[in-house]
């Protein structure tokens, strides 16, 4: 196809491709983007492979199929539509085309993708400096006095002969620069793989992006970019780099529709749907899975007068035996969060958990505890970090930041991440008559930087039960999908914020109180306790309250989310050692526990109708015609599945173990 032809199907594309708008009405979206462009508010048009596709066939082949050659043609043309519809433009424009509908890993792009439009998920590592660089050059040749336009890339290049047939210079020292037409800026951006743990020797790929996408990302973010491999010159040596033609956010994917929003906030146990959702293929864990669901939410951060920070996010380390799924359950949760950075402690040297520098000039690469920011990094193994960053993380975790220097250059670093951290105990295996801090290979500065600590062991006899009631009946289905789950995420942590109630504080501090008294008594019968109790633990139950309502979309934080709070933490602390006998029962109040009891004696006469499993709705039937809601029995079947008492045989089918 010629260049004019493809100039004349492009024009049409732009004037004549319409949609229905939500109210039935004909829309000219591209048209509404050229005036966007011509008011200033924008430089670029972005173009939907598939929109085109519809329109002209077989325009989209080429594009697709050339777009070296296809793209800036159509950047001449797109110029050529602004220029005649208004005169005072004069900037650089962009067609940026996207949604190709297949997104390939870094390690899947190979040279056999060269030259074709391509698309290409992961995580920004790193990004340069933006650097101007001239989009047309004039010269002039001093043989024949002719001035002439040179096209520039990236690298400015004075041209060897002059291009007038009836010139007789070859001579590139005869031909000047004079003047320049147009400058704009690019900007190198570095990408790592997320499939996988981040480490230093992960998949990475540098794209080159130009224009008014230069400055728009950040380390750590997820991003799909659209382009091409070309093959580059730089000092005397060819390479391949990624054209970037167009960069997204994949962040901005979860936004929840006005619809979605309603359906949601009328859905009946939304908590059980939730925490249901995180892991199901995951035997138990019920109490880490509720603790790590109110970790996606996070409480609400505060600063204070002075400009300090009290943190929202949560951290969380397991503790597990060997074949406990602690790896299946981090994977798990590293894909269904809207921003997860994955990685394990045998991954970095150095400090690379936090940065690296490297190159020359030095350059300053944030690591993964960086790159999560205002996010979740997901740590594996964790007792295989470096000496090096155990050395420095409890600052960096007390300060939520690092400053750092490389060369002359001087750059704070944020860190203010959630952590989800597992780790393996001494010989595989939890000792409990052993303390924490002689189980685990972790320093007491770090352990004590964790809000929430669990002890899981290898319960395989139920395990083996779960396993088999999936080959009998199935995979138990996940209650919301994993876009629902961070659609909601993302919506709640914007535009939810809640605060405590003065009677949820009451509970919280009544109950911090509770435990440490019982410290205390601990120590006055000569008994270590299996972790400290500090000030830590209030914040924490405060965090917790407010994530917990957050995952309602609440705006107050009440008694129910207090409770919340109160539950986890007890599990936290039964299972690192603690006698729960005592403040398991203050999470019950004295009005409700002649019911709570009643709940399970139900169960325990209905399973041995039903020897099999239990039907939620035989439960539900005989509760409520003792007076006990529905919502009350779902709320003590999940404390106990929470407690390990109670599984999901199959779905809405329990029993006990």
């Amino acid at each position: 196809m010629s260049p004019e032809e493809i100039a004349n199907r492009f024009r049409r594309f732009i004037d004549e491709f319409s949609i229905l708008n939500d109210r039935g009405e004909q829309e000219f979206v591209y048209r509404e983007a050229i005036r966007d462009i011509i008011d200033g508010r924008k430089r670029s048009l972005r173009m939907k492979i598939s929109d085109l596709m519809l329109f002209d066939e077989n325009l989209a082949r080429i594009v697709i199929d050339n777009p070296r050659d296809t793209i800036p043609l159509l950047n001449k043309i797109l110029a050529e539509i602004v220029s005649t519809k208004t005169r005072s433009y004069g900037g650089s424009v962009y067609v940026r085309v996207y949604g190709l509908g297949e997104t390939l890993r870094i390690s899947e792009v190979s040279n056999t993708k060269k030259g074709k439009l391509i698309e290409v998920e992961g995580i920004v590592s790193s990004i340069s400096q933006p650097i101007s660089y001239i989009k047309e050059a004039i010269f002039q040749c001093e043989v024949c006095g002719r001035t002439f336009p040179i096209e520039e890339d990236i690298e400015f290049r004075t041209p060897a002969v002059c291009p007038y047939p009836d010139c007789t210079n070859t001579n590139p020292r005869k031909i000047r620069f004079v003047d320049a037409e147009g400058v704009d800026e690019y900007q190198i951006i570095e990408l790592v793989e997320h499939e996988h743990p981040i480490t230093e020797s992960s998949p990475s790929m540098k794209v080159m992006v130009k224009g008014d996408i230069v400055g728009k990302f950040r380390p750590g973010q997820k991003v799909i970019v659209t382009g091409y491999i070309k093959v580059r010159s730089e000092k005397g040596k060819v390479g391949m780099y990624f054209e970037g033609l167009d960069v997204r956010d994949k962040e901005t994917e979860f936004i929840l529709a006005p619809g979605e929003i309603r359906k949601i906030r009328n859905t009946r146990n939304l908590e059980e749907l939730v925490i249901e959702s995180i892991a199901p293929l995951i035997y138990g864990l019920d109490p880490i899975k509720k603790a790590i669901a109110a970790q996606l939410f996070g409480g609400v951060p505060k600063i204070l007068p002075d400009g300090a920070r009290i943190r929202g996010e949560l951290r969380i380390l397991i503790v597990g035996d060997t074949a406990t799924g602690k790896t299946l359950l981090l994977k798990r949760i590293s894909k269904i969060a809207p921003k997860a950075v994955y990685t394990d402690g045998k991954g970095f040297k150095g400090k690379g958990l936090i940065f690296k520098i490297r190159g020359d000039p030095p350059t300053i690469c944030p690591g993964p505890l960086v790159l999560g920011d205002r996010g979740l990094v997901i740590i594996d193994d964790m007792q295989k970090i470096s000496a090096e960053d155990k050395e420095t993380l409890p600052k960096v975790l007390d300060d939520e930041k690092l400053e750092v220097q490389a060369g002359k250059t001087k750059i704070i670093l944020d860190a203010r991440a959630a952590i989800l951290a597992a780790t393996t105990p001494k010989g595989g295996k939890y000792q409990h008559h052993k303390s924490l801090k002689d189980n685990i290979r972790l320093p007491p500065e770090i352990i004590s930087r964790f809000d929430l600590i669990f002890v899981i062991g290898n319960k395989s006899k139920e395990k083996a039960e779960f396993l088999l009631s999936i080959n009998r009946y199935g995979v138990p289905p996940a209650r919301l999908s994993d876009e629902e789950i961070r659609k909601l995420i993302v919506y709640a942590r914007e535009y939810v914020t809640p605060k405590l109630s003065p009677e949820a504080e009451k509970i919280i501090k009544e109950y911090f109180s509770h435990l440490v008294e019982m410290a205390e008594r601990l120590r006055e019968n000569f008994e270590e306790p299996p972790i400290e109790i500090t000030n830590r633990h209030l914040e924490t139950l405060r965090i917790l309250a407010e994530a917990h309502a957050r995952m309602l979309l609440k705006e107050k934080a009440d008694e129910g989310d207090a409770r919340f709070a109160i539950e986890i933490m007890n599990e936290s602390l039964r299972s690192l050692g603690f006698s729960m006998d005592e403040i398991m029962l203050y999470s019950i109040s004295i009005g409700k526990r002649s019911k709570y009891w009643e709940v399970i004696e139900v169960i325990e006469r209905l399973q041995r109708q039903y020897p099999e499993c239990v039907p939620l709705e035989e439960i539900i039937k005989i509760c409520e015609k003792k007076g006990i809601s529905e919502d009350f029995v779902r709320k003590v079947i999940a404390k106990e599945k929470m407690n390990g008492n109670i599984y999901e045989k199959k779905p809405n089918c329990i029993l006990f173990v």
